[in-house]
């Protein structure tokens, strides 16, 4: 058996800046390993029971989060809103049919690529660290040299990659996670 030290995020912890190894390994590692879902959507209820990130059918990220589905819902109501004012009250009652038509398709153009932008930044993994990862079977599996550092996560025993952070609303460590933004009610990450 090797020397391996793993750290975890409770416990005081070396530069990760100064040990580019242990960096590049679990960066490595978390780019080469096919995500795992956090929890499984199975008959509308999670595996694990409780609120946080759903992979559904492997495919889609959603968070599940009452404020930032209130968030998202009053976004497409703001749009509506919108649409209603722009189309009904500003254009239709315009005496120039040739101007309304161009303007409420250049309108509706641009509400749709902005509700399809916000659909995709909510739906998107945000770079989400396979969770459960950091058992030492599998620590022992990545053959590190004696004296390398693996960085954990105590929150989902994680194998925590360089700039990756917990975030307490999806329940994963996040690469390059800047916020959790309850406006796309997703997490603002290295995937979007």
């Amino acid at each position: 058996h090797s020397a391996i030290t793993v750290v975890s995020d409770d416990e005081p912890s070396p530069s990760s800046e100064g040990n580019p190894v242990a960096n590049a390994v679990a960066n490595a590692y978390c780019d080469s390993v096919e995500k795992l879902p956090q929890v499984i959507e199975v008959s509308g209820r999670s595996r694990d029971g409780g609120p946080g990130s759903v992979m559904l059918g492997g495919k889609v990220w959603f968070v599940k989060d009452g404020c930032g589905v209130t968030c998202a819902v009053f976004t497409y109501l703001l749009v509506l809103y919108a649409e209603f004012v722009v189309m009904g009250v500003i254009l239709f009652p315009s005496n120039s049919l040739v101007y309304s038509i161009i303007n409420a398709v250049i309108f509706n153009f641009f509400a749709f690529l902005a509700v399809a932008s916000h659909v995709k930044a909510m739906l998107t993994d945000p770079g989400a660290v396979p969770k459960g990862n950091a058992t030492q079977e599998y620590i022992e599996g990545l053959g590190l040299k004696p004296g390398e550092v693996v960085y954990k996560c105590s929150k989902c025993s994680s194998i925590k990659p360089e700039r990756a952070h917990h975030c307490s609303v999806c329940r994963r460590c996040i690469r390059k996670m800047d916020h959790h933004c309850p406006w796309v009610n997703n997490c603002v990450g290295e995937g979007n």
